[in-house]
């Protein structure tokens, strides 16, 4: 089971290392691609470590996603796929009507959840992309109570996987997977 985590954000990490220099449209699937998976990974981290959730389990498996982009990524590359998977949700939310009974929230709220979570990761290096992707600013007072609250959350379970002390392990590309 921890080669098969390994493996897939270690694949992540190379398929999107290859799209260097392609297209933006190229660049833009590949980025929500990366996210989806992560997003799924995070339903399989909750179920196989029995992570207990608070609220919808759609919402934890998406800061999921958005904290091992910012974790495993190059800081110009998880900027690139943030801002792609953001605008993912955008464009969905510009060609949908919400589904209120749905287990996953409105894509418009999901795009500014994740730009609040991924921008108060760093905020110092991240302010132009919060702005770039208007991130209304009372939201922005209140990301960094909100990505503790992640971190709160997700941390000891990132940490144990990190570490191999979980039933998981969280391998990037210059780790041995065994």
């Amino acid at each position: 089971m921890r080669f098969i985590f390994g493996c897939l954000g270690t694949c992540a990490v190379l398929v999107f290392a290859n799209f260097a220099g392609a297209s933006e449209e190229d660049s833009f699937v590949t980025s929500n691609l990366i996210s989806v998976v992560y997003h799924e990974l995070g339903h399989a981290v909750i179920d196989t470590m029995q992570v207990p959730i608070f609220g919808q389990e759609e919402d934890a498996a998406e800061v999921f996603s958005i904290l091992l982009i910012d974790e495993i990524f190059e800081p110009e590359s998880a900027n690139i796929i943030a801002y792609d998977a953001a605008f993912g949700f955008h464009a969905e939310a510009q060609e949908t009507t919400p589904a209120f009974w749905d287990v996953h929230g409105p894509d418009e709220q999901r795009y500014y959840n994740l730009v609040c979570i991924f921008y108060s990761a760093n905020p110092d290096l991240r302010e132009e992309l919060a702005q770039e992707l208007r991130l209304p600013e009372e939201r922005a007072i209140s990301c960094a109570e909100e990505y503790e609250l992640v971190i709160d959350s997700w941390g000891g379970v990132l940490q144990d996987m990190e570490e191999g002390t979980g039933k998981l392990r969280l391998i990037g590309p210059s780790s041995d997977p065994m």
